[in-house]
């Protein structure tokens, strides 16, 4: 079983692909990098189509193996305070997958600015590693933010 913030209330979850969304979203909040090391798999993929450094027809940002994986969220930890609230998880059918939906407050500490989304995910972990975490934003939220907080 795994505990996790939902509704203001803790949840506990058995999925197993649920407990390595809820594991890699605590690692966001504590910057227990090295964490990340057990719970993604060797040749794993994190997405980001709606990345705003994303142009339409072009390809979107893709992080390919753990490794770089590892670094880009130990830069992460550097320059960013995160929480992820109001985290909802969707197990699916095949228990290899799930879907999560969560809020997060983000901080950036170079530049002192607070900026909250909404997110969801979808995961493929085999045998307890991600092999795949797609993430999406609310694209309007993101654009309206950049307008005024950058």
């Amino acid at each position: 079983m795994f505990d996790h913030k939902g509704n203001g209330r803790t949840k506990i979850t058995t999925d197993p692909a649920c407990k390595a969304v809820v594991e890699f979203l605590s690692v966001l909040e504590t910057k227990e990098v090295d964490n990340l090391l057990t719970i993604w798999a060797e040749n794993c993929l994190f997405e980001l189509p709606f990345s705003h450094k994303g142009i339409p027809g072009l390809e979107y940002p893709k992080f390919r193996g753990r490794q770089r994986i590892y670094e880009l969220f130990q830069k992460v930890a550097v320059d960013k305070n995160i929480e992820c609230k109001d985290i909802k998880l969707f197990p699916m059918r095949d228990h290899e997958y799930a879907y999560v939906e969560f809020f997060c407050d983000i901080e950036q500490l170079d530049l002192g600015i607070k900026y909250t989304n909404h997110y969801c995910g979808l995961a493929h972990v085999v045998e307890g590693k991600i092999v795949l975490f797609r993430e999406f934003f609310h694209a309007l939220i993101r654009q309206n933010f950049e307008a005024t907080g950058f």
